[in-house]
Parts: structure tokens; sequence; C-alpha cells
């Protein structure tokens, strides 16, 4: 089976009904072969990638990327020491074509100390805000269309309520996330917890 380089998209692995993989559990965090990120923070930017599925960038300047560390099970992104740059952490979500029309819900755990961070979801090439995020958080939405070449994201970032590429931070801000989950219906489902070596399996389909 071959892939999408720029999604990685197979079909989806499971019956677990998260549509997003590798979203933090309470037992082992989070999946990750790319290295060690509980033991200090790592600067990452450009898209690339943390642990398994997680990409993290700013729309500033390269010096100006955020740090991401595992901490207590949570995954935690922090925005650059300067005011006004914003930090994001996003998933592409497998075969999101075929969720158009439907009705799903977003879900998870979150702490922060910014009363900036929100939820977005990219809807026909524009990011849409699901709202402002803070402690267990639930979002139902329905998925609309989108372009040929338009991947469904689901993205978290500190920013401006018009747009996630507009940063509103007093410098250094941070948000974590655990037991992230996307599912379909108008419900939010209690996170199921999938073994670890069943994440892994879905995350090796992807890693390089």
């Amino acid at each position: 089976m071959s892939r999408n380089r720029d999604t990685g998209a197979y079909g989806h692995l499971g019956d677990n009904t998260n549509l997003l993989i590798n979203g933090g559990s309470p037992f082992y965090g989070f999946v990750s072969q790319r290295g060690d990120f509980e033991t200090s923070p790592t600067v990452i930017g450009g898209d690339e990638y943390s642990v398994d599925r997680w990409q993290h960038s700013t729309t500033g300047a390269s010096s100006n990327y955020p740090t991401v560390q595992v901490v207590g099970g949570y995954l935690r992104t922090t925005c650059a020491n300067q005011p006004t740059i914003n930090a994001y952490t996003q998933q592409v979500v497998e075969e999101g074509e075929s969720f158009v029309g439907q009705t799903l819900t977003l879900s998870g755990k979150c702490n922060t100390d910014s009363a900036n961070l929100r939820a977005w979801v990219i809807v026909n090439g524009v990011w849409v805000s699901l709202g402002s995020i803070t402690g267990d958080f639930s979002f139902t939405f329905t998925k609309q269309a989108a372009n040929v070449d338009d991947h469904f994201r689901v993205r978290f970032s500190i920013s401006d309520a018009s747009d996630p590429n507009i940063g509103i931070n007093a410098g250094g801000e941070y948000f974590e996330l655990a037991e992230v989950k996307l599912e379909r219906g108008s419900v939010a489902t209690p996170f199921e917890y999938e073994p670890y070596g069943d994440v892994l399996a879905k995350c090796q389909r992807y890693f390089c």
C-alpha cells in the first residue's frame, strides 16, 4: 500500500473510535519514535514532528520556534519568549475527505497559562475556530467540503480569535494536551485507552 508523503495517509487502522492517532494515554503518555521528549524541552518548528503524528511550528521566524516536551503525560508546547509570537500543535487526520457532511466531536484535557488558546479545524482552505479551551474541553462541528489538496487538520494554537497564524501571547506562554480525541457524532465519549503496542503499530505506518 502506498502513502501520500505529505499526509502519511493510509486507511484507518483498528476499531478504536478515535480518528486521531497517539492522543496521549494516562498510562504511558505518547508514543515517540523520534527520541526522548521527556527529559528536556526541544525546539521544533516548520511542521516537524515531536511525538508521533503531532506537528509543531509558529508563523514567526525559525528563531521563534516553540519548544516541546512531554510533562506528566501531557504534550507541552511553549511559545518563544517574545510577545505576539504564536505557537501551534496539530495533527493531519486520516481519510479527511470521507468525513464531509458528518458531525464530529473533538475533546480532550488541557492545561495552559494562556487566555488565548484555541482549537481549530481547516475547512475548504480556511481555518475555523472551535473556541477557546482550558481544562476538559469538547466541541462539536460539521466537516465541510474541502479542496482536493486540502488535508483535514486539527490544530491547537495560542493565537488571535480570527486567525491561528496571528500570535497573541505575553511571551513564553504554554499549553499541554492529553487524551485528545476526535470522533463521529455529537457526544464526547470517554477516551479509549489502547495498548501501547497498538498505538505504536499505527504510528509505524508513518515513521521513516
